[in-house]
């Protein structure tokens, strides 16, 4: 039969046939051997201490060979070791292997010798202290320090770094032979004695949390339960395992010897210095000695940190005083110099990224509080906060030195206008250079990490806008000169002696040069866009009372552009949104637009009737932005401007079609006529008895004859102050083709039949009575730029054969005579009259028109409210009245039309409340 199933019949042939195993205990416990505890300590105490002997033989720089996992540990080769101990003073030598090692630990733990082994380790941990720090090596590091020697310093920082390191390798070895006993006892700092973590000291790490263990030779029971039941109550901050019992034991070894306060002050001075160097100090040496130090610090911080010194030491406190004198030192140099302390400021604060080890948000937010709030804002007990108009509504601290006017503008404008413009309005060109920019760059982002550091830049850019907003807008002095503007945008104040001392252009030019410049600014910070709002700026910059006004300025502006080939090619070219830039940059915040209308109506009717159009599509966008700003009624008189010129194409059209039917084409004179709606053009000045030439008269009768025949019921009035002439001259050394006004042109031609003539008898003979503009016409003939003086002026009270300066002025005895040395290069010349230029009558004409118009708009605006309301109290009336005006007015403005109002019978005062108003009906 096979065996197995002789097994399996055995097995399976009665249960009574099993044998029972009974394990019974030691009849009398196991002991250890006689002296088991001094000698396997001893040799304990040697394996630990053979890695300091290693280190020593090696040098300090040399590295252990790592030990293993605890649990299982390879045996290695036996070494002898003496025991350093004062209870062995002789001398004799052990074999022990790790493997070994961890054992013996674990069986002296299993006969309750923990505490007694656990006290005699901590005993071993001070005398390695001593021999890793001796009292006559520590103590002269300390002396030297203190001395002040040359390298004393940067010797502390090496060796205390290198000598905790082969400490604390010693301490790994203790912490992997001692794992049983580092889990069953626990030292108690602040009793100092050693405490079982269970409630039995038998209990081993890997024996269950709860076991029950049965000794029936002496009928003893011994239970070891979990740390909740049975544990000894004590305070877990006092808790230290074996490697927190080393590290406290190295701490209290650099307390006794005086090396803590050393140590850190050498640690501290090093920081310092690599953080804020001397001057002077880049060289290659520094260099090495800088890397060199930084790991050395790196090193210094680490033991800190895990001797618990980092809440201890006043690290903080004396980092701050630092910071706090240096911002100190900065405040006080004369003169201030904001550009290089931001430039300071920025590099302390990006250094710290050098020390990944050190928390870097810490020591950023010393030198954002220390060194640069100090200068940004002032506490608020040094003055009460104020509110921004410019930054949501919210309340700014006042501005630091850094921020005040005298020192945040001329680095705002370094950044805007340190490369220097090429055109106003040009972004490509425009702006500052990359380091001046870079300035305010490193600002807004040192600020932004301040409470209330943001809105405090935002408020200073603002006040900045306006300060240079109102200088460019008055022509007053400029703190920073602007780069001046291109040979085809600036005027010529020779050619023109109209300029006044606040040129438009320029004034207009260089304000949206600074909307420009500071857009683009304001859009290369972090979130500016959202925390910066010009719009209050530029709207009190735009309405500022100046002369002229900002209204025509803005008009003489768009004007010079719009009627100048080479200026309106150069905006093109150099940005597709120009003319937007100049309606939302100016013209939407303006609160006259009204003015603005009159004066641009002005000079959109003389570049339309005197053919200065350069392009009449951008005419039309421009009358088409501002009817989309302001609504059709604002721009219906402009538009009528263009429908008159075109029907005026049309209509002269049919005019020529009918002469060539007639056969009437033989005339030696040219005609064109724009037939213009009286509502539409602005009034000028007529001219009734003003003397046709012959072949004018004829053809102007003609076109009178037809136009009334075709249109009956019309009256048609001649504004000969509108007219232009090409005129022929020869007789001089070639024939040239003079471009004038009409006026200039039957001037010209009263000296075809005499060769002299004075002002008088001009007036006579041309029918023209206003004598100033007469004295115009004859300036510009004969007193205007070189190349179009086509007559010469004789003055009355000067000797012919003496030289001297003609007069400018012309009197009644002023001969004028035909200027036979005339010449000039072009044969095509334009001679602009001198009416050309409105004169300052003719402005304050405009702006009283504009200012009475104003009025009939307050009077419908009480009207309309008070039909509605039928009656309402004054202090309501008065702001609503300001809210539905679109111009500026004043409330004394507004009582003066209620009062205009009540004696017209429009409105009465309430009898019984003379505060209110009632609608009459």
């Amino acid at each position: 039969m096979p065996r197995n199933k002789i097994l399996l019949k055995g097995r399976g042939s009665s249960s009574s046939g099993h044998k029972k195993i009974v394990i019974r205990p030691y009849q009398k416990p196991p002991t250890l051997p006689p002296n088991y505890y001094e000698k396997t300590v001893a040799d304990l105490m040697l394996l630990t201490f053979s890695v300091l002997d290693q280190k020593r033989s090696a040098g300090l720089g040399s590295t252990v060979n790592s030990i293993s996992s605890p649990s299982g540990p390879s045996s290695s080769s036996c070494q002898e070791h003496q025991l350093p101990t004062k209870d062995a003073p002789q001398q004799h030598t052990v074999k022990l292997s790790l493997q070994n090692a961890y054992t013996a630990v674990v069986h002296l733990v299993s006969h309750q010798f923990g505490t007694r082994l656990y006290e005699d380790l901590r005993a071993s941990m001070q005398q390695a202290c001593e021999k890793v720090l001796p009292d006559d090596t520590a103590y002269r590091a300390a002396q030297e320090s203190r001395e002040g020697a040359s390298c004393s310093d940067q010797a502390l920082l090496q060796v205390i770094p290198m000598l905790y390191q082969s400490y604390t390798e010693y301490l790994l070895c203790v912490k992997h032979v001692f794992l049983p006993l580092d889990r069953t006892h626990i030292w108690q700092a602040d009793v100092q004695q050693v405490l079982p973590i269970r409630g039995s000291t038998g209990s081993l790490p890997f024996v269950p949390n709860t076991t029950t263990s049965n000794s029936k030779s002496n009928n003893t029971e011994s239970t070891t339960t979990t740390p909740d039941s049975n544990a000894t109550s004590f305070s877990p901050h006092a808790q230290q395992s074996l490697w927190q019992v080393g590290l406290s034991v190295w701490s209290e070894r650099l307390k006794k010897l005086g090396i803590e306060k050393v140590l850190y002050e050498s640690w501290l001075q090093s920081l310092l210095d690599e953080w804020n160097p001397v001057k002077g100090s880049n060289s290659v040496d520094s260099t090495i000695v800088e890397l060199n130090s930084r790991h050395n610090l790196q090193a210094v911080w680490y033991m800190w940190q895990d001797l618990g010194w980092l809440t201890v030491l006043p690290i903080q406190q004396d980092l701050e005083d630092y910071w706090r004198k240096e911002s100190q030192s900065w405040e006080s140099e004369i003169p201030y110099r904001p550009v290089q302390f931001l430039s300071f400021c920025y590099h302390k604060h990006q250094y710290i990224q050098r020390w990944p080890w050190l928390p870097s948000a810490w020591l950023m937010s010393i030198i954002e509080h220390c060194l640069l709030q100090p200068h940004l804002l002032r506490s608020e007990d040094e003055g009460a906060t104020i509110t921004s108009i410019f930054y949501s509504k919210k309340k700014v601290p006042p501005p630091g030195l850094l921020l005040q006017a005298g020192n945040f503008n001329p680095l705002m404008e370094d950044a805007i206008f340190g490369a220097g413009l090429s055109s106003s309005i040009t972004p490509k060109s425009a702006g500052g250079s990359d380091d001046s920019q870079s300035t305010i760059s490193h600002l807004w982002m040192l600020a932004g990490r301040l409470p209330s550091g943001q809105p405090a830049v935002a408020q200073a850019i603002a006040q900045f806008a306006r300060t240079l907003g109102l200088q460019r807008v008055q022509g007053t002095g400029n703190a920073t000169k602007p780069p001046p503007l291109p040979a085809a945008m600036s005027p010529d104040k020779k050619k023109d002696p109209s300029v006044s001392a606040v040129n438009p252009f320029n004034a207009i030019g260089d304000l949206l040069q600074l909307q420009d410049a500071l857009s683009r600014l304001i859009r290369s910070l972090p979130n500016g866009s959202d925390l910066i709002n010009l719009k209050n700026v530029w709207e009190e910059v735009a309405n500022q009372e100046t002369r002229p006004s900002v209204a025509e300025s803005l008009a003489k502006f768009l004007d010079q552009i719009l009627r100048s080939n080479k200026k309106m090619d150069q905006y093109q070219q150099e940005s597709d949104n120009w003319l937007g830039k100049i309606i939302s940059g100016v013209f939407v915040p303006l609160h006259a637009k009204d003015i603005f209308e009159a004066f641009y109506k002005r000079d959109l009717a003389k570049r339309l009737l005197w053919n200065r159009v350069v392009s009449m599509d951008v005419e039309k966008q421009v009358c088409s932005m501002l009817k989309a700003e302001c609504g059709a009624a604002y721009t219906s008189k402009m538009e009528g401007m263009f429908q008159d010129v075109d029907w005026s194409r049309e209509t002269m059209m049919v005019y020529k079609q009918s002469l060539a039917g007639h056969g009437a084409t033989n005339s030696t004179v040219e005609m064109d006529v724009q037939v213009l709606t009286t509502g539409y053009w602005p009034v000028y000045a007529q001219y009734a008895n003003l003397q046709l030439p012959t072949a004018l008269q004829e053809q102007q009768d003609q076109f009178s004859t037809h136009y009334k025949t075709k249109y009956q019921g019309r009256r048609m009035n001649w504004q000969y102050a509108l007219g232009h002439c090409v005129v022929k001259c020869s007789g001089f050394s070639r024939q040239y083709e003079l471009i004038v006004s009409l006026c200039q042109a039957i001037v010209l031609l009263q000296f075809e039949t005499n060769s002299e003539l004075k002002l008088p008898d001009l007036m006579k003979s041309v029918g023209l009575e206003d004598r100033s503009e007469m004295e115009r016409i004859l300036q510009s003939l004969a007193l205007g730029k070189e190349g179009t003086r086509i007559l010469r002026k004789i003055d009355h009270d000067v000797d012919p054969a003496r030289k001297k300066k003609i007069r400018m002025n012309v009197e009644d005895n002023d001969r004028f005579t035909i200027n036979e040395e005339f010449e000039s290069n072009q044969r095509r010349i334009r001679i602009n009259n001198v009416m050309m230029k409105e004169t300052k009558e003719e402005r304050e004409k405009t702006v009283e028109a504009v200012s009475r118009d104003r009025l009939y708009l307050i009077d419908a605006v009480l009207v309309r409210i008070l039909k509605a309301r039928k009656t309402i109290l004054h202090h309501t009336l008065i702001p609503q009245v300001l809210e539905q005006v679109k111009v500026p007015a004043s409330p004394a403005d507004v009582k003066k039309r209620i009062e205009s109002l009540i004696e017209r019978e429009y409105m009465e005062r309430d009898a019984k409340d003379r505060n209110r108003y009632n609608y009459l009906a």
